[in-house]
């Protein structure tokens, strides 16, 4: 069961008992299944990010390529393209 199946069914409960809840969870758009594998690449590399004196460090090309080698991950051009726009688009939130 994914998540968003887990939410809704949640919300599902909620509804049914009268509780006047939605689960914020559920007013974003559903995440697209075609990124969902490099978004848990994404999410695993970014569990490990180097935070140091002057912040957020950005996913560099190395710490990709290291984190393929250690986890004997094969990964294409294209995953590594979607990796470093979900980074950018991370670093763009995290620092405001």
């Amino acid at each position: 069961m994914t998540r968003r199946a887990h939410l809704m069914q949640v919300q599902k409960t909620y509804d049914k008992k009268g509780v006047s809840y939605t689960v914020p969870e559920l007013l974003a758009p559903e995440f697209p299944e075609l990124l969902d594998r490099q978004w848990k690449i994404f999410l695993r590399l970014n569990s490990a990010r180097h935070v140091g004196e002057m912040g957020i460090s950005g996913l560099s090309f190395t710490e990709i390529k290291a984190w393929c080698a250690l986890m004997q991950e094969t990964l294409k051009p294209l995953d590594v393209e979607i990796i470093k726009r979900l980074d950018d688009i991370y670093m763009r939130v995290a620092n405001g």
